[in-house]
């Protein structure tokens, strides 16, 4: 397990976090290799910590029906990602929700996420309807200029997220 958090420390800092995946990782089920596979495809740490989940589970189905571990199939290739799996894989904007209610003049709203213990991952999802209920945004062109900023910086993020994705996936011909 020390090999894990000392793998799993490169990539995240967050020690909650780091304590979270490597309690997914049971004694003699993923490789280092496999492990940092995850890391360097999965953006976010519900996603890894399912993705490691996964592997783990794989392998404890090869032990139980004691096929030889070498011969475990590789997991699906990206192109089988559903939309769920591919939303996971990208997660929520990281943008300070209260900083654009304020940058829009929304100050009153910041008080309704609050009340209403709406989270950030939440916020990201609400609708024109849901923004003037829950959050109180009554005026039709603030309502209307939040939905397009809220839209732009999750289209930002999934782009973001995917050239990191892009990059991952590269072949390090470094020192070669």
């Amino acid at each position: 397990m020390s090999a894990a958090r000392s793998i799993t420390k490169a990539y995240i800092k967050n020690k909650k976090v780091i304590d979270q995946i490597v309690d997914c990782i049971e004694s003699d089920t993923i490789s280092a290799f496999e492990l940092k596979d995850v890391l360097n495809q999965v953006f976010n740490a519900e996603g890894i910590m399912e993705s490691v989940r996964e592997k783990v589970r794989a392998t404890q189905e090869m032990k139980d029906i004691a096929y030889d571990l070498r011969l475990m199939p590789e997991f699906k290739n990206e192109e089988d990602e559903t939309e769920d799996e591919k939303k996971k894989r990208i997660g929520t904007p990281i943008d300070d929700v209260q900083e654009i209610l304020k940058e829009l003049g929304c100050e009153k709203s910041i008080e309704k996420l609050k009340e209403h213990k709406i989270r950030d991952e939440q916020f990201w999802e609400l609708t024109d309807d849901e923004l003037k209920d829950l959050l109180d945004v009554t005026v039709f062109g603030t309502r209307k200029k939040l939905l397009k900023k809220i839209e732009n910086v999750k289209k930002e993020h999934a782009e973001q997220m995917e050239i990191l994705h892009k990059e991952s996936k590269k072949l390090n011909t470094d020192g070669i």
